[in-house]
């Protein structure tokens, strides 16, 4: 920043790394970034976007990053960090591992492009569009996000269940009154990142259930109540779509 103001040059972008930290120090950082360029209000001007050019749940080989608790701190750190402070170009470290060993690799793809279970939570967040709509509730490990996007009759939401030690069980009771009026009629469907589902450390034999499993869907009609115990280090996308999208 500074660099950039004696040399009279545009700041297109401000980024760091970051592993294995908690996303409310995750957002701390971001806050931090936003406070040193508010004393360059010329390069905060031109600045469009905050980046973490590398980022997992650790920065050594960790077994975590196989399974479930690797791909729920992900999410956490989306929902709680990323989301709410503006950090718009988080890029995961790394792609493909090109084997099938379960030794704790960054990856999101093993050999043949078998997914691991942090890949569906992130094509579960990328998949997401149009605008932001408040969800309410949640707490220091049950959270999450809602998206509403009228060009495609779609309402997603996203439960993230994570905590940093003793993950648990969490009940959860999901009421949406009324549903869009798009939506009336249409149905739901419901996708499910945990220990048994969408995570080939639970099936290595059976890449094809590595995919993103859906484990349940029904119909809409005015209103949606939705209720699930969420298994610990779990990530469920709940789609809501119109009857002509309806599958």
């Amino acid at each position: 920043m500074l660099w950039c103001q004696k040399e009279k040059l545009p700041l297109d972008f401000v980024s760091w790394h970051e592993y294995f930290q908690p996303a409310d120090v995750i957002a701390g950082q971001a806050k931090a970034f936003r406070d040193y360029l508010a004393e360059f209000p010329e390069l905060q001007k031109t600045v469009r976007s905050f980046m973490i050019t590398e980022w997992n749940e650790a920065w050594w080989a960790d077994r975590p990053q196989d399974h479930e608790i690797g791909a729920a701190y992900c999410a956490d750190c989306i929902v709680r960090a990323f989301i709410p402070n503006g950090i718009d170009r988080p890029c995961f470290f790394y792609v493909k591992q090109n084997d099938m060993n379960f030794r704790g690799d960054y990856s999101l793809l093993m050999a043949n492009n078998v997914p691991k279970a942090s890949y569906n939570v992130l094509k579960v967040f990328n998949g997401l569009s149009g605008r932001w709509v408040e969800l309410s509730g949640g707490d220091g490990e049950v959270t999450g996000v809602a998206a509403w996007d009228p060009s495609k009759n779609r309402l997603a939401v996203v439960l993230v269940n994570f905590q940093y030690r003793y993950g648990i069980r969490r009940h959860v009771r999901l009421q949406i009154e009324p549903v869009p009026a798009a939506l009336a009629g249409g149905s739901w469907r419901e996708w499910t990142v945990d220990a048994t589902h969408s995570n080939i450390w639970n099936d290595p034999g059976q890449p094809e259930k590595a995919e993103l499993t859906e484990t349940s869907h029904g119909p809409l009609n005015r209103g949606l109540t939705w209720e699930r115990t969420l298994a610990p280090y779990s990530v469920t996308l709940l789609e809501l779509t119109a009857a002509q999208t309806a599958r």
